[in-house]
């Protein structure tokens, strides 16, 4: 019937957030766990990765909020998977940026 309703949403995102304190605030209540709450909001918003990873979420991001529906009927076990091997994943990936070196001391110092 085309109804309209105020989404909900949290934003913008922030370099202080971690997408497992966003999950813990919009956690609608005891009955879905953490980890279905971050794979709705993962699945929701596609937008804010810079990857296909919950440990890529971007700064200055406007995340929709899905309903307690949406994420109770994520299956629990399947949730917690997901986030495991995402944080498996982000642990043993090699930086996409070089490390900054070390200044070069020489130990034969001419006078």
């Amino acid at each position: 019937n085309g109804e309209v309703k105020q989404a909900r949403q949290y934003g913008p995102t922030t370099p202080s957030d971690t997408f497992w304190s966003i999950a813990q605030k919009v956690r609608p209540n005891d009955k879905v766990t953490i980890y279905q709450v971050m794979s709705a909001l993962f699945d929701a918003n596609p937008h804010a990765f810079s990857g296909n990873n919950y440990n890529t979420l971007e700064k200055g991001m406007i995340l929709i909020i899905p309903s307690a529906e949406v994420m109770a009927a994520i299956p629990k076990a399947q949730a917690k998977l997901r986030a495991e091997r995402d944080d498996r994943l982000a642990r043993t990936a090699k930086p996409t940026t070089k490390p900054v070196a070390a200044p070069y001391k020489n130990s034969l110092v001419m006078k």
